[in-house]
């Protein structure tokens, strides 16, 4: 009897030590669950700050840039399209030469008079945007297009206006690559992390690895390099 009552004893204490010890495991995987919830939480929270930071760089990049483009049509000598210009352009593209890849001077009928550093004498500008410029007298931002290969470029149309008329278009080229390696490579999450920009078609068309740019941010990349794991991405 009394061995019996011993190993009932043993075997009630043994159920209970299995017992605390499902329970603290229990709980220390709930914790591990809750702390894993935080990191994650804390790691989105952190990498969306670094896009509303890019998208912040980016807005202040373009603004300074069209009110430098403002300043410039009003130099007298640029105001009067017939002055000699070519020194004052030259002088504006090199100012901002990391960014840019051009700055043309384009008179109201869409005819280039004056480029830097490029001057293509066929160059003009297409004619639904010459309209717009023409119709609202205010500057204009064009959508991303792809320049060159693995090159985006956006330009900054602004209008010269005199006595209350359009008498010339300046426009100013962006290369996006020069852009982001001035601006957006600095903003990086962590030492091996990276920023990149796609569209809203999902074409990448700013990333620190110039063969990417051009390539739907997931759909090519998958195909040109199969030998990559893209769960994480997707």
């Amino acid at each position: 009897m009394r061995i019996f009552e011993y190993i009932s004893k043993r075997i009630l204490i043994a159920i209970l030590l299995i017992s605390m010890l499902l329970v603290s495991t229990l709980i220390g995987y709930e914790n591990f669950l809750q702390q894993r919830a935080t990191v994650v939480r804390q790691q989105q929270e952190n990498l969306m700050t670094i896009a509303k930071s890019v998208s912040r760089s980016l807005d202040a990049y373009i603004n300074d840039k069209v009110n430098g483009m403002s300043v410039l049509s009003q130099n007298p000598l640029i105001a009067d399209v017939s002055e000699p210009y070519e020194e004052v352009i030259q002088a504006f593209y090199k100012e901002y030469e990391e960014e840019l890849e051009n700055v043309a001077l384009f008179d109201r009928q869409g005819k280039l008079r004056y480029g830097y550093p490029t001057n293509t004498e066929s160059q003009s500008l297409k004619q639904d945007m010459l309209r717009a410029v023409l119709q609202s007298k205010q500057a204009r931002v064009t959508k991303e297009y792809l320049s060159s290969p693995n090159q985006f470029s956006v330009d900054i149309l602004q209008p010269i206006i005199r006595n209350d008329r359009v008498q010339g278009i300046l426009v100013a080229t962006i290369n996006l690559n020069k852009l982001y390696n001035s601006v957006i490579y600095p903003i990086r999450p962590g030492k091996m992390g990276y920023a990149m920009v796609k569209n809203k078609e999902g074409f990448i068309i700013m990333h620190p690895v110039e063969k990417q740019v051009g390539l739907e941010a997931l759909k090519d990349r998958k195909e040109k390099f199969p030998e990559y794991n893209w769960n994480e991405l997707e």
